[in-house]
């Protein structure tokens, strides 16, 4: 067995190990499975877009449209349904339809490649084997990045791949052409990943940390032989590699995402909701998610009052073993120590002159919450326990010693970790805000299946409160609602919503509100039926989603015949006695189009909220379709990505073929073009 073979079964075998004790240490996740990570916005977001998202890709059809939620919206607009992150897409594809456990284990395999990722990392810093799982599981089992698995798993994706991206990075800078090598096309891979995973703000902190980690090499690793200047260029050359690489594969994403912001409200919840391209928030909103000085003392207690699981708990054995690791010789410390403070000082926001500081600098105050960036902190101080754990096990001479000291390190850590965290702040499986029990099919959500299939998708649902029934429960049982949950809107929505929100609303006849699901007697509503307290009514006023115009022609008429609802269109029958307008009371967005019988079609621009077309008499098939202008160039930019790490993992002998073989190629093109063209 060659070199090459004995590392990757070395590495199988440590990530085997990684998964193994972490499926050990959440097992209760899996079984007897008493806790689970879907709850909050898991339930309200996470588990329902993965239907969306597998129940489309499984039909080899993107997920471009939401026909469920609201008027419907740009499924990957929204960044959290992370509608291209390739691992969910595989998961879905290998897996099937998504079931609780399913998506439980999907995080805990992304909890098992942080810890394998870290691990790699440390390895290749100088830490042994041992100590490098042992900073792996404090870098994700406990503290901010554990917290985020349950608040948000979109984000605590992102956050895994950190580790991975300074691990490809490193290894690419010391490669011979630093721009120009796998490794670091893997890191620009790697850093895309962190937003196709569902949100900005780990991709925006992973690329704060990769820039201060390229600075910290570029002192540490310099060439005595070279000058600074070309020293330089190699590490600025390997980080234009890295944006360019990130930026073909995260294009798709970020054309869909800028289009959709660019006709949407954030944070629709607020009293007055902003453009979401205003994407910097009020300081005193920015101010509401930091630290406070008292917080530090979380540091041991694990108990703190900063909102959003802004802790610095990563127990009091992994911080034991940090204290150590600041005696290790070497500058590494020093960067791992001052990026510390440095994220201390951002977490603390408008509470020190530097918070004020952070708030003004571009990007970073993208991020709503500043206690989000505690995970660098998290990282630092991982990797500064491993450190101090190989101080500690290089005293002890014999290796079953080393061994030994490394096992009761890492129970008491786990232990420690298990008291503090998961699962003992998880949420129990019965408890009613986790998927488990939101998404059970009552009497209600059948009652209104049966209505849906009578009219498939014609008419809304509407709940009043709107945590009566899910609100994104469209993508998970066949009916559609009014309202979903987002922290974003299509500004042309929720201006027509926004008019009057009474459930004698005209803005509610035109979205088609048929049934409204309340807790209340309401008067003017004819009452269908009540279950278990909840009383289910039906609006008599509500027009249809497809339904014809007014043309102030009385002798105009038409029918509707049968509809067909598709992943990304719809079709549907009519037949009229003269040209009439049709309204499908779908958001009017850019990328829709209707074809009648066959040709294509203007779709009317003057009506703001719905799309509307001019039907001509007699009978017709009209096919409305949603193909939006990034899809294509995505695809290529992914295409182009995937050819140049594929070009860049080949041997030099067989990459230099190639390129002659394409030169020859070109230059055989130009020859035939110049005689053809003479």
């Amino acid at each position: 067995m060659n070199n090459l073979s004995r590392r990757v079964t070395s590495e199988a075998a440590m990530a085997l190990l990684c998964l193994a004790l972490t499926f050990i240490f959440f097992h209760s996740a899996v079984f007897p499975r008493t806790k689970t990570f879907l709850y909050g916005d898991n339930m309200l977001q996470y588990y329902p877009w993965m239907h969306k998202l597998a129940d489309d890709w499984r039909a080899l059809a993107p997920p471009l449209w939401d026909f469920s939620v609201e008027g419907g919206f740009p499924f990957p607009g929204e960044w959290n349904t992370a509608a291209f992150y390739p691992i969910n897409i595989l998961y879905v594809w290998l897996t099937g339809i998504p079931t609780f456990v399913k998506l439980d284990v999907l995080i805990l395999f992304h909890f098992a490649a942080a810890m394998w990722g870290m691990s790699l990392f440390l390895r290749q810093r100088g830490v042994g084997t041992w100590p490098s799982l042992f900073g792996g599981a404090v870098f994700c089992w406990i503290g901010p990045v554990a917290i985020r698995a349950s608040g948000q798993a979109n984000i605590f994706v992102g956050l895994i791949y950190l580790p991975w991206i300074l691990y490809f990075f490193e290894l690419g800078l010391a490669s011979k052409n630093a721009w120009r090598n796998s490794w670091t096309g893997l890191a620009g891979l790697t850093l895309a990943l962190s937003l196709l995973a569902g949100h900005p703000q780990p991709f925006i902190h992973n690329s704060l940390m990769l820039g201060l980690f390229a600075v910290f090499l570029l002192f540490e690793k310099r060439t005595p032989s070279l000058s600074w200047t070309i020293n330089l260029w190699r590490a600025a050359g390997a980080l234009l590699t890295v944006a360019v690489i990130a930026f073909l594969f995260a294009y798709i994403q970020l054309a869909s995402s800028h289009e959709y912001f660019a006709r949407a409200y954030r944070w629709v919840g607020l009293a007055s909701p902003v453009k979401a391209l205003q994407t910097v928030v009020p300081l005193e909103v920015y101010n509401r998610y930091s630290l406070s000085f008292p917080d530090f003392f979380s540091v041991i207690t694990g108990r703190t009052g900063a909102l959003d699981g802004g802790t610095l708990y990563v127990t009091i054995t992994a911080l034991i073993c940090a204290c150590f690791g600041l005696g290790v010789p070497g500058i590494w410390r020093w960067f791992l120590l001052t990026i510390t403070g440095f994220i201390l000082l951002v977490a603390l926001a408008g509470k020190t002159p530097f918070g004020w500081l952070a708030y003004g600098l571009p990007l970073l105050n993208m991020v709503r919450e500043p206690v989000r960036i505690l995970y660098l902190y998290q990282f630092c101080l991982a990797a500064l326990a491993a450190s101090g754990l190989q101080m500690a096990l290089n005293g002890i001479p014999r290796r079953g010693g080393r061994f030994t000291i490394f096992v009761i390190v890492m129970s008491i850590f786990a232990c420690e970790a298990r008291q503090h965290g998961f699962p003992s702040l998880g949420a129990s499986t019965n408890s009613p805000l986790t998927a488990d029990q939101a998404y059970r099919k009552t009497p209600l959500i059948t009652f209104l299946e049966e209505r849906n299939r009578a009219d498939p998708g014609m008419y809304r649902v509407l709940a009043r409160p709107k945590d009566l029934i899910p609100p994104n429960a469209g993508d998970i049982f066949p009916l559609s609602t009014v309202l979903g949950y987002r922290s974003s809107m299509l500004i042309a929505y929720f201006d027509l919503l926004n008019r009057d929100w009474s459930l004698s609303s005209q803005a509610l006849d035109q979205v088609g509100a048929r049934y409204v699901v309340t807790d209340k007697p309401s008067e003017g509503l004819t009452l269908l039926s009540s279950f278990n307290g909840l009383l289910l009514y039906e609006r008599p006023s509500a027009r249809a989603v497809f339904r014809w115009s007014d043309s102030g022609d009385q002798a105009a008429s038409g029918t509707i015949g049968l509809v067909k609802w598709q992943s990304n269109g719809v079709n549907l029958e009519v037949a009229t006695n003269q040209p009439i307008k049709l309204t499908f009371a779908e958001t009017n967005y850019p990328g829709w189009h209707v074809r009648i019988n066959g040709v294509a079609t203007a779709i009317d621009p003057r009506w703001p909220h719905f799309m509307s077309v001019t039907v001509p008499s007699g009978t017709s098939t009209v096919q409305w379709s949603y193909h939006p202008w990034w899809l294509i160039p995505g695809m290529c930019c992914w295409l182009i990505g995937m050819l140049f790490l594929l070009f860049t993992a080949l041997p030099d002998r067989w990459r230099h073929l190639l390129r002659w073989k394409l030169r020859s190629q070109w230059a055989a093109f130009t020859i035939w073009w110049r005689d053809t063209h003479a």
